[in-house]
């Protein structure tokens, strides 16, 4: 599925293309009928110019994303990394560390406002990662090379407090792993 759409799959070579149609627009006929007819005359001037024109893609062995065929090289992605950042605030955390386990082996430890970023090549399996070495603060993913993965560890201040890892959307962890590297970055006095 592809914008809201199947299409159907053609094989070539090693892999699988389609043909999609998506919209393209003629940007300077919207801005002059904006101009002589305001709002209006733009909203009918895109109407008049809008076209669609057909555009190659190819079926990513390795991501399963579709991308444009002229962007597509199998061998790039085969050396890229699937990576998972995990990361740690600072806010309402016990100042004690968090081991990190790979895999049933240690791979870090990790204070607050602090990452760690895994790599894996391809081919990528699921991993499982766990806190403090019990399955009881386990998840487990499976890393890819099309987009990182951002997890959270935490551990609360209250006695008894149990450590956690939540797998966080790609634009909230990006936003707290640069809070935490920019941190991470400063100069020590």
């Amino acid at each position: 599925m592809f914008m809201e759409s199947y299409f159907p799959l053609t094989k070539k070579d090693d892999y699988y293309t389609f043909k999609a149609y998506l919209p393209t627009i003629n940007k300077s006929a919207i801005a002059a009928g904006s101009v002589v007819g305001g709002l209006a005359g733009g909203l009918v001037a895109h109407a008049l110019t809008a076209n669609h024109e057909e555009v190659d893609f190819a079926i990513n062995m390795i991501t399963g994303k579709p991308v444009r065929i002229q962007d597509y090289n199998p061998q790039a992605d085969i050396n890229k990394a699937a990576k998972i950042f995990v990361y740690r605030k600072a806010s309402k955390q016990a100042r004690e560390k968090l081991s990190l386990y790979v895999n049933d082996s240690l791979y870090a430890e990790i204070f607050p406002l602090t990452y760690q970023e895994l790599n894996f090549k391809y081919p990528v399996s699921e991993v499982k990662i766990c806190l403090n070495g019990t399955d009881q603060h386990c998840l487990k993913i499976t890393p890819s090379t099309a987009d990182a993965k951002y997890l959270e560890v935490s551990l609360g201040k209250k006695p008894g407090s149990k450590p956690e890892i939540l797998i966080i959307p790609e634009k909230v962890g990006k936003y707290y792993l640069n809070i935490v590297k920019r941190h991470q970055d400063k100069p020590k006095k």
